[in-house]
């Protein structure tokens, strides 16, 4: 069952990069803006995690620096959103032929 909300150190283990990168980011990316608990932490929504992942399909997978990575997410963000997802996919379809490829 999916969480409604996941902590910062949840969503940096899911999407593989260190809590301070995530603080970091939410200092430059205003798409970026997870809710707070009255005692000051973060809470981040699924929405947010999808934020996240574009982020690093802008910085990681397109080797984009962080100021044409926002301009980017503000300009097209409807087409980075396919973009990531289509690229997540054609990841996961590479790790299942891989395992194929094991069995053979």
């Amino acid at each position: 069952m999916e969480k409604l909300y996941y902590t910062i150190k949840e969503v940096a283990a899911m999407i593989g990069v260190s809590e301070s990168t995530l603080r970091y980011w939410e200092t430059e990316f205003v798409q970026l803006r997870p809710s707070r608990t009255p005692g000051g932490r973060r809470r981040y929504t699924t929405e947010d995690i999808e934020k996240v992942k574009q982020i690093v399909y802008l910085l990681a997978d397109q080797k984009m620096h962080v100021d044409g990575a926002k301009h980017r997410l503000q300009s097209r963000p409807d087409e980075i959103a396919r973009k990531q997802q289509i690229a997540e996919s054609l990841k996961n379809i590479k790790q299942e032929l891989v395992e194929i490829k094991r069995f053979l």
